[in-house]
Parts: C-alpha cells; sequence; structure tokens
C-alpha cells in the first residue's frame, strides 16, 4: 500500500533470468502485487519465476504461448491493472516512489 492505495506491478520479461530474481527481490513493501510476465523466453526465464512465486504471495506469473513483443506485456498490463493511478514505465528495478 501508498498511501491508501494499492500497488500492482507489471514485470513484462524476455530472457531475463539473469535479472529477474534481482527485480522482484528489490520490490519495496509497498508493492502489494507484482505479475511477472513471460513473453516466451528461451533461457530460465519462468523456472526462476515460478521459484519466486513459491517465496512470495504477491507474484502472479503470466506466460505467454508465442512472443508477442514490448506490446504483449502492455497489453496484459492494461488488462490486470485497474484503478485511478497509472505509472507506465521501464525502469528495471529503479525510480521507486522512496527514491531508490
Amino acid at each position: 500500500m501508498y498511501k491508501s492505495k494499492s500497488v500492482c506491478v507489471v514485470v513484462p520479461c524476455f530472457n531475463e533470468g539473469s535479472q529477474i530474481g534481482l527485480v522482484v527481490r528489490t520490490m519495496p513493501s509497498i508493492v502489494d502485487k507484482i505479475i511477472i510476465v513471460d513473453d516466451k523466453s528461451t533461457d530460465e526465464t519462468v523456472q526462476i519465476a515460478l521459484k519466486l512465486k513459491d517465496e512470495d504471495s504477491r507474484i502472479v506469473v503470466i506466460e505467454h504461448t508465442e512472443n508477442q513483443g514490448v506490446g504483449g506485456g502492455d497489453r496484459v498490463r492494461l488488462q490486470v491493472c485497474t484503478g485511478r493511478g497509472f505509472r507506465h514505465g521501464r525502469s528495471y528495478g529503479r525510480g521507486w516512489p522512496d527514491g531508490s
């Protein structure tokens, strides 16, 4: 929660096996839900994401059955994030409201 608002972060991924753990593990506590969207990665991204899901109840993993490109992650973001506020960005773990 941030200022009494629910916070959902969508993390689009394609072959991010080396980075996804760091991105998720550094999510600030204000984040209520983390949706990892795998865009048909050919590395270990999905396996790592599923393991992270077992460790963190905030995580939901969505696996695309075919690669949809950057726009695929954006479409999922628009479908699952509801509410009055919306921040679009690809910060790769930087730029949270607490200044980190």
